[in-house]
């Protein structure tokens, strides 16, 4: 099983199994030994992972490190588990961590509840752990980069390139939060640089005031407009309305006077997003398209002759519907629907949606 499907098959696990775990052993065995398992990692071989690491720091010896991930017999990565209910936001717990990283070689330190993971290294002082995560993922919201972000801790990887990686993120989530303060409430210091390349006005605290309203204001069409242009830019691009003379089945098309009538919505190019993102493993991207009608939104290799799947989103119980190459007697592709909870339910089909664009591999 690879790091996406481990990881899926996890999240899928948590809202089945979360109220039932009451202890620490408990979530340790049931979500983070099968996360370290889905990083890649044997966890049933102590050469790759140890629990129980003996860590020494000044007059706290012999403490106990609940897992550590070694590589050529020296800890890479050291885990330390809470039990799922904790909010893991007490320093003591930060402070027991960051006594085991200092004690060990080890240049990853995570602290966990088995839903949230909060990744620590030393980017502030060498061999110090510093005491805000570089990186924090919680599983129960789940989302397509998840994945990725993980894949930079599986088996084998190079630790300075993720140290490296840590640094660009923590500085990249600091400056994302910078601005999302000036999105929400503009500061002096950054309405007086916006308004000195505007105006020669003395900017006086009457007019400070009046600026920081303009500031918002600009803001928050600046970014409205950049996303309605890219959704603009996804439908020119990829979005197919107009009939192409054949259904879904490759029989002649009906009611194509519908399929122009339909509004493509945010939630629907979000599901295309992660769709084109899985099967464009296998066939080229720009092959991919989306295809709107009135009772669903279509995903196809090309044209209607090669459907991935069907979004049916417009009712109150959302529904992915999937095609395996199976016909009816009347020679029609047969689709199954699935209902999901989200659009990140997607990604619990995604070996499906890549066996089927598979099939239209060499078409």
């Amino acid at each position: 099983m690879g790091l996406e499907d481990g990881i899926t098959a996890l999240v899928e696990r948590i809202p089945r199994v979360k109220d039932a775990l009451k202890t620490e052993e408990a979530t340790k065995q049931s979500l983070i030994l099968p996360f370290i398992q889905a990083l890649g990692y044997d966890i049933f071989n102590p050469a790759e992972v140890t629990a129980e690491l003996t860590a020494d720091f000044g007059i706290k010896q012999r403490e106990k490190v609940d897992y550590a991930i070694l590589s050529n017999g020296k800890p890479v990565i050291i885990i330390e588990c809470k039990k799922v209910e904790d909010t893991l936001v007490a320093d003591e717990r930060v402070s027991q961590l960051f006594r085991y990283f200092n004690s060990t070689e080890a240049r990853i330190g995570v602290l966990t509840n088995g839903i949230v993971y909060k990744f620590f290294t030393d980017l502030e002082e060498p061999n110090k752990m510093d005491r805000t995560p570089f990186l924090e993922i919680d599983l129960e919201h789940f989302h397509p980069g998840t994945v990725k972000l993980l894949g930079q801790f599986a088996k084998g990887f190079d630790v300075a390139q993720t140290i490296e990686g840590a640094d660009r993120l923590k500085h990249t989530n600091l400056m994302r939060e910078v601005l999302s303060t000036q999105f929400s409430q503009p500061e002096d210091d950054f309405v007086r640089w916006l308004a000195n390349r505007v105006t020669t006005r003395r900017l006086t605290q009457p007019v400070l005031e009046e600026f920081r309203i303009l500031a918002r204001q600009s803001l928050h069409e600046f970014v409205n407009s950049h996303i309605s242009n890219a959704l603009r830019s996804v439908q020119a691009g990829t979005l197919v309305r107009e009939d192409d003379g054949l259904s879904e089945d490759g029989a002649p098309a009906e009611n194509d006077a519908e399929s122009r009538n339909t509004e493509t919505t945010v939630e629907e190019l979000d599901a295309f997003a992660i769709v084109k993102s899985i099967a464009g493993d296998i066939v080229a991207p720009e092959r991919i398209i989306i295809r709107d009608a009135q009772a669903y939104c279509a995903v196809n290799v090309d044209n209607r002759r090669k459907p991935i799947c069907r979004f049916y989103f417009n009712g109150a119980q959302k529904r992915l519907g999937l095609f395996d190459g199976t016909r009816a007697s009347s020679g029609a592709l047969i689709v199954t629907q699935h209902d999901i909870e989200s659009v990140d339910g997607i990604h619990a089909y995604a070996n499906q949606i890549r066996e089927t664009a598979r099939g239209y591999l060499e078409s």
